[in-house]
């Protein structure tokens, strides 16, 4: 969850707490409204911890500060304080934090940090029962695994945050907001759109192949296999073997892979609608450079890691957004400076070996003279790429293709009117 554990705890806090809270000052609702929001985030705040003593931050699901007994001993602490406190605090300050604003200020902690982990219980997983057990529980995290490829807001956990964000908005305005008709009807369509998006996530990663999940054992993710602080996602070398993650890959898991990705019927990233393609696209519908990546992914080597240092060693550093990279170029350039890449040249009793990537270059004039060809590679236009399979069958997307669907060679070649140079990955 990315932004919506502030307002969930003002909600909960609001909800358990609404008697007591009408009873203070506004300036105090306003104080016990702001100490919400602050000890909802609360429990994140272990990243910067852990940037401190230079651990890896993906982790802080996983350790003490991130259990509901930290905090409720640190509220059984708040709530011995406040019967003390006369003896420390002076008058002036005393009377200000009367006992009641107190006890609900400490009330307002422990709702705001257990409901933080609640949240988190339900689209992740923590360590409830800690030190008892050091058991993660999950509520819908494996139900709803997201996407690779569609980034904040087109999961389902999304929906869920947005729809609590838009709730949060409401009820701020019903208690600070001067009350206007058409600002109550607005928020109301807002809330009515919140609730309405989660099922048309539902609906929608239910069409998407869903796995962004690093997966060690069944039904349990591992972020860092190898242990060496990076996050197996944007590691380029996973296992640490001094290898890189293309130059390591099983021909014949990946040939699985992309067996299973392209059976899948999921969606693809084109349609005859030009906002029904962006939106589809957005979802994280496969392209077939997605393809390519979702089945390197899957076997924990994935490849833009590889490519984004290619380019950083190669042109210099770009970006740290991932999104910002010309991966099916850079793929290409990686490929063929490693001399990883063969022209093939097909006819009736050629097949082409499975489990490889290909691609498919636009032919150029003179292209078979060899100055001619070195240099139009320079300036190579990439009509399409993907996974060979068996058969002489394709892992592609191809204009038109709604869902995935394999394709033979034959079907490629007369689309693209033979008008390509097929390379082939040794």
């Amino acid at each position: 969850m990315y932004i919506a554990h502030g307002p969930i705890s003002y909600l909960a806090n609001e909800a358990i707490q609404s008697k007591k809270i009408k009873r203070l000052k506004m300036s105090e609702q306003i104080l016990v409204a702001l100490c919400a929001l602050l000890f909802g985030i609360l429990p994140d705040f272990d990243i910067f911890l852990l940037a401190m003593l230079n651990v890896p931050r993906f982790i802080h699901h996983g350790i003490v500060t991130h259990t509901p007994i930290f905090y409720i001993v640190i509220w059984v602490v708040l709530r011995g304080l406040i019967y003390v406190k006369g003896k420390f605090l002076n008058k002036k300050t005393n009377i200000t934090l009367d006992n009641d604003l107190s006890h609900i200020l400490a009330n307002t902690f422990l709702i705001g940090t257990l409901s933080h982990l609640f949240a988190d219980f339900i689209v992740d997983s923590i360590m409830l029962a800690y030190p008892i057990s050091e058991q993660k529980f999950y509520l819908i995290k494996y139900l709803f695994e997201p996407n690779l490829f569609a980034s904040f807001p087109f999961s389902v956990m999304d929906s869920i945050e947005i729809f609590f964000i838009t709730l949060f908005i409401y009820a701020l305005y019903r208690k600070f907001i001067k009350k206007s008709k058409v600002v109550e009807i607005s928020l109301k369509i807002l809330i009515l759109i919140g609730a309405l998006y989660i099922p048309f996530t539902i609906w929608a990663s239910s069409n998407t192949y869903n796995s962004a999940y690093l997966y060690q054992d069944r039904n349990q993710v591992t972020q860092d296999l190898d242990h060496d602080s990076i996050s197996d996602g944007q590691d380029a070398d996973v296992g640490n073997t001094e290898e890189d993650n293309l130059e390591k890959v099983d021909s014949n898991k990946l040939l699985k892979e992309a067996e299973d990705i392209m059976t899948s019927g999921k969606w693809t990233n084109q349609h005859s609608n030009m906002f029904l393609e962006k939106v589809k696209d957005a979802f994280g519908g496969f392209s077939s450079y997605r393809i390519i990546s979702q089945a390197h992914y899957n076997l924990r080597l994935p490849i833009e890691p590889v490519l984004r240092d290619y380019h950083i060693k190669e042109y210099g550093f770009k970006s740290y957004f991932y999104s910002d990279y010309e991966y099916p170029t850079l793929l290409f350039e990686y490929l063929d400076k490693k001399e990883m890449l063969e022209e093939i040249k097909m006819g009736e009793e050629n097949s082409i070996v499975p489990g490889k990537i290909f691609f498919l270059i636009e032919k150029a004039d003179d292209s078979n003279s060899g100055s001619k060809k070195e240099e139009d590679k320079e300036h190579l236009n990439i009509l399409n790429l993907g996974l060979t399979l068996e058969g002489n069958y394709l892992a592609i997307v191809l204009e038109g293709d709604e869902y995935l669907r394999k394709h033979t060679y034959e079907q490629v070649e007369e689309i693209y009117n033979g008008e390509f140079i097929l390379y082939v990955q040794k």
